[in-house]
């Protein structure tokens, strides 16, 4: 027995040994961060400053920092070295844990994954308190199990409130880890009637109150002051569990997801594992529970406190590490055997080996990762700062952006920085979301450049302050960018050049005024700003929105840029949000003037030509679609011209049409609906510059289907250039199903042919069955006119009453009374008492497959949709929605009953339909 306790004191030893040289090596090869900066920028100021709070955490630990530095230097090792420390403590506090709860074996196996973890030694090498705040948390846990176990010394009630006080003191997330310890003790007290402990306990939590009562009053200060430095949102449990598992496996900042996913199965499935094996073994059964209490209550407790207030990181919930590698522990106990008696023993010996053993080198390859992998670690403000500090020339100026990065940055740019801007000036020293930078910036930009030629950016978090790319719009916009040739891990590093006496002005761009609003919330478009100079073919035209809104807004307003020519064919689409994902619409501060940039892409084929771009903007949810004309673009020819590989064309022809090329053609869909539109696009290139500016005729089965004109940009044309034109073609409604040959051919303006014809090859038309007759047995009759060609005849309904996550089956019967020259969309939607949307299916007829350009006067569709029914959807009565809306515009068609009144929303409602209760109905 002395000799197995020996061989495990060796053990426990090389374990401790193998955590300090994890946690040492390569203490000071990465950069400090921009906490760390906070941290060594507080420091080296006042007490008094410390102990007011200033960096909205409590005291203790930059105290001790203070003292510590002020001992061993400034250097990356030295400010990090105090965190090794407690990275230590935690190792054997764990070890020491696991031991008292399930015996010195699991304890050492808890004490090397401790040693290993990815988190563990990350914040081990971190200038900051997360690790003093395990270990103090740990610290007091182990007291609380000690004290529990019948050990009632005074020393230990004394040390069990220092390290609880301390921890409270170190950050204020501490008192989760107290808050669980006392869930465990009143469950524990429930069935062993200790009330002489209870009464020590609570006189305990009385005296670690009164000790932290003197910084009671800051902490009431800073948890009122607004706390800006997220966006506002929601964080969902299971969001805020994956993050947690991810993190602490070191995902993104020590191994790719991939990596991190596996070790958090891993460890996850034995934590499982072993916290069921132990509330199935008696004698485990309130150790476990202590575990479990450890992990499972500050999780919920954060969630409480944080779901609204979605700030969140790992970092905050690593006190409860310990407690899921002590259950990972029991769970590869499980599976190993108690003692090796009989041959399967061996097999599972082996088992629990290898599975233990895999968790404890991947995590031990997941924590060495950065120093192997340049793509993972800390952001490497120190080699930017390098850099800078010889780059940058006596004429130019150093832009932080966000300026918060300030303190970090100072401590490695040692240059006099008399030209370090940060931008925005004098913020705090956390981010903040509400100093979104707008078009006002200027001034401080112009500020920065004046007697200059050149601007470095350094861009960090710039997505907080300047979430819409408004600094680096101007500076792309107005001067020249010069290459960077490194890049830094975490920052974006640009140059900019440009003449002395520049000035960067609003007069540089076209500014089109707008003052259009879209929907009912009180949402505006101001103004934008376009391109002055032509546009190269090929390149990025960028574009400059500038909204405010009114108050609040409950929608995310998305918008899709339309290029359209001279003869209203769209050209190019980009569909996108209003402005950044970070910054979205419901978002904004009202009344706020938020500029947002968009890189317009222009196809290398574009025709040079002036064309017209329009904003079509829209909520997600269903409802009106805004057209704003914005203004012309001019795009001249293009820089470099398309090789043929790279046009993406479908079909090749190569057919000489006089002067021109035709490369080749797309079309979609290759099988045609009658009444349905084609979209063809024919790809050119110009062997002589073309005489006149000729028409495309196109024939389909033989007759003359279009004619539209060729850019007249194609006069100019030279030899070479390749150009692509874009049709939206609208078959016949007549004749029947064939495949119809397509040709085109060149004409003069005036009708006569020049070159031609080359064949396009068929195109198949399809001409579905007509039904003029309503059918009989329709379950429920209506007669409702939809604009003026369009009759609602009624409708069938599968069924009245759906549970959550079930479909309905719906069937509408339409009738149109005349030719319809637009292709409308159906919608049908589920809607509760507040018009909130819990199941939908829009389409084009039939499955898209019956457009009602191709509908005949008189003719009946009979037109089916499933609607899935949200798994969320609350019990209740809801009613279902149809109605017909144009796809571009958003635009209902106008519904009327039969008296000719205008039904309310353009919409049809159909019957009531009952959602009953999940596991309940059909």
């Amino acid at each position: 027995m002395l000799r197995g306790n020996r061989r495990l004191d060796g053990i426990l030893i090389i374990i401790f040994l193998l955590a300090f040289l994890l946690r040492v090596h390569g203490l000071g090869v990465q950069s400090l961060w921009y906490d760390e900066g906070l941290s060594v920028s507080l420091v080296g100021q006042s007490l008094a400053h410390i102990l007011l709070g200033g960096l909205d955490h409590p005291p203790l630990y930059h105290l001790l920092l203070a003292i510590w530095i002020r001992l061993a230097g400034y250097s990356e090792f030295a400010v990090r070295f105090l965190s090794v420390f407690w990275g230590l403590l935690v190792v054997a506090l764990g070890g020491a844990l696991g031991a008292r709860l399930l015996g010195r074996r699991a304890g050492a196996l808890a004490a090397l994954l401790l040693a290993v973890s990815p988190i563990e030694v990350w914040y081990a090498q971190e200038a900051r308190m997360y690790a003093a705040l395990a270990a103090l948390s740990l610290a007091s846990t182990v007291c609380v199990v000690r004290l529990v176990h019948g050990d009632r010394r005074g020393w230990l009630w004394v040390l069990y409130g220092a390290s609880s006080a301390a921890a409270l003191y170190t950050h204020y997330y501490a008192a989760l880890i107290l808050v669980a310890q006392a869930v465990w003790v009143f469950l524990w007290l429930l069935q062993r009637r200790d009330w002489r402990f209870a009464r020590s306990w609570l006189l305990a939590q009385v005296l670690v109150a009164v000790a932290f009562l003197p910084w009671s009053g800051v902490l009431w200060r800073q948890w009122r002051a607004a706390n800006t430095t997220y966006w506002p949102g929601l964080l969902r449990w299971h969001e805020m569990a994956a993050r947690t598992a991810l993190g602490f496996a070191g995902e993104s900042l020590m191994v790719s997801h991939g990596v991190a996913l596996k070790l958090a199965l891993l460890a996850g499935g034995l934590a499982v594992l072993g916290l069921v094996a132990g509330f199935l073994r008696a004698h485990l059964r309130w150790r476990v529970l202590l575990l479990a209490t450890y992990v499972i209550v500050p999780f919920v407790l954060l969630y409480l406190l944080l779901h609204t207030r979605p700030k969140y990181s790992p970092r905050y919930l690593l006190p409860i590490v310990p407690g899921l590698l002590l259950l990972a522990a029991i769970g590869v106990a499980v599976i190993g055997p108690r003692g090796v008696r009989r041959w399967w023993d061996v097999g599972r010996a082996g088992l629990a080996l290898a599975i233990g053993g895999s968790l404890a080198l991947g995590s031990a390859y997941a924590a060495t990762n950065p120093l192997r992998d340049p793509g993972f670690g800390r952001d490497d403000i120190r080699g930017a700062a390098a850099l800078l500090s010889r780059s940058v020339g006596a004429s130019e100026a150093i832009v932080l952006l966000s300026g918060h990065m300030e303190p970090v940055f100072a401590y490695y740019y040692r240059t006099p920085n008399d030209h370090c801007y940060p931008l925005p000036p004098g913020l705090p020293a956390s981010p903040s979301v509400d100093d979104v930078v707008t078009l006002d910036v200027l001034d401080d930009l112009n500020e920065v450049i004046r007697g200059r030629r050149g601007v470095w950016l350094l861009l960090w978090q710039d997505e907080v302050v300047d979430p819409n790319g408004v600094v680096l719009a101007t500076f792309d916009l107005l001067t020249s960018r010069v290459a960077v040739e490194e890049s830094f891990r975490g920052l974006d590093l640009r140059h900019y050049v440009f003449p002395p006496g520049t000035r960067l002005s609003r007069e540089a761009f076209a500014q089109i005024p707008l003052n259009v609003s879209v929907g009912q919330e009180g949402l505006i478009l101001v103004s934008c700003d376009l391109p002055t100079a032509p546009v190269p073919a090929g390149a990025m035209a960028t574009v400059l929105l500038h909204c405010r809104t009114l108050q609040p807004l409950s929608c995310d307003y998305r918008q899709s840029f339309r290029l359209i020519d001279e003869q209203g064919q769209e050209c190019t689409r980009q569909d996108g949000p209003l402005s950044s994902e970070a910054h979205s619409p419901s978002r904004w501060r009202p009344g706020l003037l938020v500029t947002s940039r968009h890189d317009l892409h222009l196809p290398p084929t574009l025709p040079p030509g002036d064309y017209t771009l329009e904003t079509h903007v829209y909520c997600p949810k269903p409802g009106h679609v805004l057209v704003v004309p914005l203004g012309q673009i001019q795009v001249s020819r293009a820089q470099r011209q398309p090789p043929l590989a790279g046009l993406g064309i479908e079909h090749l022809l190569g057919e000489q049409l006089g002067e021109l090329m035709l490369l080749g053609y797309n079309i979609y869909p290759p099988r045609a609906s009658s009444g349905g539109t084609v979209y063809l696009s024919l790809f050119w290139q110009a062997i002589a510059c073309p005489e006149y500016r000729y028409r495309v005729a196109l024939f389909l089965a033989g007759k003359r289907w279009a004619r539209p004109l060729l850019p007249a940009s194609v006069t100019a044309l030279q030899a070479g250039d390749v150009f692509a034109t874009q049709y939206s073609l609208v078959v016949s409604q007549d004749g029947s199903s064939r495949e119809a040959p397509l040709l085109v051919t060149l004409e003069t303006q005036s009708g006569e042919r020049v070159a031609g014809p080359a064949s396009l090859g068929m195109l198949a038309v399809r001409i579905d069955d007509r039904v003029f007759d309503l059918p009989t047995g329709i379950q429920n009759p209506r007669h409702v006119t939809l604009g003026d060609h369009l009759v609602f005849q009624g409708f069938d309904l599968s069924d009245a009453q759906v549970r959550p996550g079930g479909m309905l089956h719906l069937t509408l019967y339409w009738q149109a009374e005349g030719w319809m020259r637009k292709s409308y969309t159906v919608f049908t939607h589920l809607l509760d008492g507040q018009e909130q949307i819990w199941g939908q299916t829009d389409s084009i007829p039939a499955d898209g497959d019956r457009p009602t350009t191709g509908w005949l006067p008189g003719e009946v569709l009979v037109d089916t949709y499933d609607i899935s029914v949200r798994p969320d959807a609350p019990r209740g009565l809801y009613v279902i929605e149809v109605g017909l809306y144009d796809v571009v515009t958003g635009e209902r068609l106008p519904v009327r009953d039969q008296e000719g009144n205008r039904l309310h929303g353009d919409r049809i409602l159909l019957s009531p339909v009952e959602v009953l209760p999940p596991g309940a109905g059909p």
